[in-house]
């Protein structure tokens, strides 16, 4: 079974939470967009949902300009007219940009909040944490039409965490219109943000439940041909560690890199058992079949539409440390831009989704990487 791109009825991406290294979605949403991968559905989370607005706030011709822009906004040039030349000078440098978003924020981004939150003994989840994210919503209100982006032209999803409950939400311009503290809620990752209050309640960043919101393309009633991009931001593949620091960045990419894959495979299996109801349907008596129960549930399964996943995987360079989700040097923001930009012209070159697919699944899952161990895996 296999899939030609006029067959495309439905382009969707979906774009992972990962700070700094967002960078890489712009470079990925650049070349398949120059090759006319439009999207239909853009879907994020945290970084991935500021992404994701500023396409679909924008019209097709400035999508990629607003991006650009804002990724220019908040990077920083660190030690002007220093150029590391070195792997080990180089660490040196992307700690020091780390480090300096930490002690003075990020413009048009965030700033450290003047009451520390450690001294806070009465406080409330939309006022404990260490920044706020007003520089954020200025920036977005700049870059974004909102009028746009809740007038159905796209649709828009973005995942967040309800705080009391713990339970996943998801804002859906199919559902609610969307303002930018939807936005900044879908960002609060905490203690370094607050929790943003909409409607009487509270949210987090939905990285803290389900940092790839996959889930919202899975679970979509609608069904037809789709073609789904996903943006990750986290190494799914790595060496052993050899230092501290390699710990707590391994730790962080297995942590914010694997659910996507066991959501896809939850997908996968729930898929079989629709064919094998279908395959069921056809072999019961013809009386049987016109039973209104089992009949309903024949009409429930639709098995004939199909659905490639194409996952992009950041691979890091050996001079990025564990704090790269908050390292912002120019330096570091150009580098993300040109790699997702060459993985997305890649994944053009190679349009695995041309490819036939297992016709008792009806989907493929694709993996664009650099890393040598990483290859396709159809299930």
């Amino acid at each position: 079974m296999k899939i030609n791109k006029n067959a495309i009825e439905r382009v969707a991406y979906v774009f992972q939470g990962g700070g700094a290294l967002g960078a890489y979605q712009l470079g990925i949403f650049k070349a398949l967009s120059e090759n006319n991968y439009h999207p239909d559905w853009v879907i994020g989370t945290s970084i991935g949902s500021i992404n994701a607005c500023i396409i679909a706030g924008n019209e097709p011709k400035n999508r990629v300009l607003r991006l650009e822009e804002f990724w220019d906004t908040v990077s920083r040039n660190i030690l002007p007219g220093f150029s590391p030349d070195d792997e080990k000078t180089r660490q040196w440098y992307n700690y020091i940009s780390a480090q300096s978003s930490l002690m003075f924020g990020q413009p048009g981004m965030f700033s450290p909040r003047f009451k520390n939150p450690l001294y806070e003994t009465d406080g409330s989840a939309d006022t404990i944490s260490f920044y706020v994210a007003e520089p954020l919503q200025r920036t977005l209100e700049k870059l974004v039409d909102f009028d746009l982006l809740n007038s159905g032209k796209i649709r828009f999803t973005i995942g967040a965490v309800e705080v009391q409950q713990g339970k996943a939400v998801f804002f859906d311009t199919n559902i609610q219109t969307i303002r930018p503290e939807h936005i900044l809620a879908s960002c609060a990752l905490p203690p370094a943000f607050a929790a943003v209050k909409i409607d009487g309640e509270y949210f987090w960043d939905g990285g803290v439940l389900s940092n790839t919101p996959v889930q919202a393309i899975i679970h979509d009633s609608h069904h037809v041909n789709t073609l789904c991009f996903m943006a990750n931001l986290f190494d799914s593949y790595g060496l052993n560690p050899k230092t501290l620091d390699d710990v707590m960045k391994r730790y962080k990419d297995i942590m914010y890199s694997s659910q996507d894959r066991m959501h896809l495979q939850s997908f996968l299996e729930i898929l079989r058992l629709r064919r094998e109801i279908h395959f069921l349907y056809q072999k019961m008596p013809p009386q049987l079949q016109k039973d209104p129960e089992v009949k309903k549930l024949y009409e429930n399964e639709c098995i004939d539409t199909i659905m490639h996943f194409v996952r992009f995987l950041y691979t890091a360079p050996h001079n990025e440390l564990s704090s790269k989700d908050f390292e912002f040097s120019q330096l570091s923001i150009q580098e993300r831009i040109e790699a997702g930009y060459k993985d997305g012209l890649v994944a053009v070159e190679k349009s695995p989704w041309l490819s036939p697919i297992p016709a008792d699944v009806g989907v493929g899952i694709h993996e664009i990487c650099s890393h040598p161990t990483v290859s396709s895996w159809n299930e």
